[in-house]
């Protein structure tokens, strides 16, 4: 357990939740993406081009999903700091 009372397991749990199921379906606070790395939020925008993800009728909220859900393929400690922004970690506590 971490200071904030959370199990590694939790934090691997939500992480493939988001992952699978994208972060919209999970459910966030939108202040998540402030809590981003940088490096990392450039290495998703850089993915979601290559792969033609964002189109010029892209939502903007479809677009701030796919930032999301992609970013959290970022290493244990960084998703660590954002877990809490996960409207699914609420519901394991």
């Amino acid at each position: 357990m971490d200071s904030r009372g959370i199990s590694k397991k939790t934090y691997k749990d939500i992480k493939k939740e988001v992952s699978l199921n994208t972060a919209m379906n999970v459910g966030y606070y939108s202040n998540v993406i402030s809590d981003i790395h940088p490096r990392l939020l450039t290495e998703t925008i850089t993915e979601l081009a290559t792969n033609g993800w964002i189109k010029e009728d892209t939502k903007h909220e479809d677009i701030m999903n796919m930032l999301v859900t992609e970013s959290v393929k970022m290493n244990y400690q960084e998703f660590k700091n954002i877990a809490d922004k996960f409207f699914f970690i609420y519901s394991r506590q």
